[in-house]
């Protein structure tokens, strides 16, 4: 029973990591967010950086935001 566990739980993990990668950007391709809250200020932001591949976030996610997607056109 405790390998049928374990088993599931790695499938489990497997297909988390596995839709994380489904949802991240083509290469050379990133994006920027601002959420905003009812008043229109913005509230946070998200921004995947094409050229150097990071990623950094600040403050409160929203259902009200703005995505521009960005290029990176370093060779």
């Amino acid at each position: 029973m405790r390998l049928v566990r374990i088993a599931l739980l790695s499938l489990f993990v497997a297909g988390a990591a596995g839709a994380g990668v489904a949802l991240a950007s083509p290469p050379g391709e990133g994006y920027a967010i601002t959420y905003f809250d009812d008043d229109g200020e913005p509230v946070g932001g998200a921004l995947a950086n094409p050229c150097t591949g990071s990623y950094s976030s600040w403050g409160l996610v929203t259902d009200v935001s703005t995505k521009k997607v960005l290029y990176c056109n370093r060779p």
